[in-house]
């Protein structure tokens, strides 16, 4: 851990700089580093949600464009999100948006859940399962909005577009109005009603010898419900993050091994995949000093945030893990997790980006804010 931070620790001040923002929100940095820190009391907060790029499930856009559209007082880049291909811009952490399911990775990850009615947060490390019943046959999903293999069941909403894009074999239940519809027996991508959803069967999957066509003969309702039924209520939001940063107050110090847990297989950063696989280069991103956003959670139920710029694009060197979660834990955090990582870190404070852009345009060259998928947006009164 650099020395003016430990030893802002140690003294117990940890604002440099301070001011308040508003009656809600504390604002502080690090100026030398590009630390920023925010307090944040939700209960006071006007409304707080998560918030997806414009477009498809699909789709990327600029950190300044969504606080252009929506005008929060504070943004933040949460989240991770596919980065190449036909699934470019698709989130793999956004599990819940609006009460609604969104996308699913399958992974026991620490997750953020908001319940933006009462303005309340609760961080724990947790897997979602979700099932879509079909008259009084239960489907266990393997994922929801994500690509699908041959031998997995994934749910596609309107969220994700028009079509699944599937590229294998399979069998397609197709549920509209809460009424299956359609059951399709092919290879292909095949449409997704608007008011509805399609669940995708592949074709080593043991249910896709189901008998499902005499489903359609009789009145048959379908509804996806989660195994937790503490999310199934208006205004509820859910996001992983990337790799717990401190649990029941304490530091968590086997990162590389919980990032192997999470299911992470890949990152992005400085503008190239790093494979997580790779036990040298997993241990090289634990301790490499890099940008950092850490969400968390105090035993009041403040939300600290911590956004540290850094990497190949700025003019400081940025942070480790070991170093963000010990400033988690000195900010009284007992819970606290990994949002965002390199070039997708950004904030947005005051009508403004107040973050140096992370992407490198090397063709250009120049720096470029990076497009991302997912964001936490604050409002005060």
């Amino acid at each position: 851990m650099d020395a003016k931070i430990r030893s802002m620790l140690v003294s117990g001040v940890f604002f440099l700089v301070g001011a308040v923002h508003g009656k809600s929100i504390e604002y502080a940095c690090i100026p030398d580093q590009k630390i920023h820190i925010l307090s944040v009391d939700t209960k006071a907060l006007q409304s707080l949600r998560l918030s997806k790029a414009a477009g498809d499930v699909c789709a990327r856009e600029e950190l300044s464009g969504m606080g252009a559209r929506h005008n929060p007082s504070v943004g933040v880049v949460v989240g991770g999100f596919r980065r190449s291909g036909r699934f470019d811009g698709c989130p793999q952490a956004l599990l819940i948006m609006d009460s609604y399911p969104y996308s699913d990775p399958g992974f026991s990850r620490p997750t953020l859940v908001i319940d933006a009615e009462e303005r309340i947060l609760s961080l724990n490390n947790t897997k979602i399962a979700w099932e879509v019943k079909i008259h009084d046959q239960a489907i266990l999903l393997d994922k929801i909005n994500q690509p699908a293999a041959d031998n997995e069941v994934v749910a596609y909403n309107a969220f994700f577009g028009c079509e699944t894009k599937t590229t294998c074999e399979g069998i397609e239940l197709v549920v509209d109005r809460g009424q299956l519809v359609q059951v399709r027996s092919f290879w292909g991508s095949g449409s997704i009603p608007r008011q509805g959803y399609v669940v995708r069967i592949g074709e080593k999957h043991p249910l896709a010898v189901v008998d499902w066509q005499s489903c359609l003969t009789k009145p048959c309702t379908a509804s996806i419900k989660t195994t937790m039924l503490d999310l199934e209520r208006d205004g509820i939001f859910a996001i992983q993050g990337l790799v717990s940063l401190v649990e029941d107050g304490k530091v968590v110090e086997n990162f590389a091994q919980r990032i192997v847990q999470g299911g992470l297989p890949t990152l992005l950063a400085d503008e190239i995949t790093t494979d997580l696989s790779n036990e040298e280069v997993l241990s090289a991103f634990v301790v490499k000093q890099n940008a950092h956003t850490a969400l968390g959670i105090t035993n009041d139920g403040l939300l600290k945030i911590v956004v540290a710029e850094g990497g190949d694009a700025s003019d400081v060197c940025g942070a480790d893990l070991a170093s963000i979660a010990q400033l988690m834990q000195g900010l009284g955090c007992t819970q606290a997790m990994l949002a965002s990582s390199g070039a997708d870190v950004g904030l947005w404070l005051q009508k403004r980006m107040i973050t140096t852009p992370g992407g490198n345009d090397q063709l250009a060259g120049r720096c470029e804010e990076r497009p991302i998928a997912t964001a936490l947006l604050l409002f005060e009164e």
